[in-house]
Order: C-alpha cells, then sequence, then structure tokens
C-alpha cells in the first residue's frame, strides 16, 4: 500500500511495504544489523566494513620496471642489505630462476 502526498516541490510517495511504487526498488525489513558496518549483513561490499581500503600503486612500487633488484629497482625495499626481506627475497628469486640482476620486467614474467 502507498500514500501519495503534494506539496510545494511536488508529490511524494511513502510506502508501508519497504517499496518506492514509483521505481519499484523494494527493500528488506530493517533490522539492527542492517545498520552495522561491522556485520557481514550490514557491511559496505567495498571495503567490508572496514571503512577503508588498502590498495598498492604498482606505479609507484616498480617505477621503472628495466631496473634490477640491485639498483633499487622495488622502491620500499631500497638498497639491497642483508636483512630479512632480502633473504626471503632471495629465496623466491632462487625459486624463481632470476637474479638479483635480472630486470624486473623479466623477473616478474617468472611470477
Amino acid at each position: 500500500m502507498a500514500c501519495f502526498f503534494w506539496n510545494m516541490k511536488g508529490r511524494l510517495a511513502f510506502s508501508k511495504d519497504l517499496m518506492d511504487p514509483e521505481s519499484g526498488i523494494s527493500y528488506e525489513e530493517p533490522s539492527p544489523n542492517t545498520f552495522s558496518f561491522n556485520s557481514p549483513y550490514g557491511a559496505c561490499q567495498r571495503c567490508n566494513g572496514l571503512g577503508t581500503i588498502n590498495e598498492v600503486d604498482l606505479e609507484r612500487v616498480i617505477p621503472d620496471d628495466t631496473k634490477t633488484i640491485n639498483d633499487a629497482g622495488i622502491v620500499p625495499f631500497g638498497e639491497v642489505r642483508e636483512n630479512s626481506t632480502f633473504s626471503q627475497l632471495r629465496a623466491i628469486a632462487k625459486h624463481h630462476k632470476f637474479s638479483f640482476a635480472t630486470p624486473i620486467r623479466r623477473s616478474r614474467k617468472r611470477l
């Protein structure tokens, strides 16, 4: 059932069936979890209710894929050092059969 009212701006439609009689869009009966950001039911589909979206801009991480890892081609890693990050990267390179002297463009094709 829909009720229509007119005001100075035109016709207003109200429906107790949670449906817009003009567009046909209908809604489910609201419940508390409909309005909860951290409930899967009411959560934003894009951020999953977290309010932020973490994305990596690969163009900023690897601005020049002709560089090598030795040439600091992966900007956030910087110069090659002896630490756990580069130990893990060496293991990845060994597994995928490329070296730190391989241009990143060619290394990425192997991954």
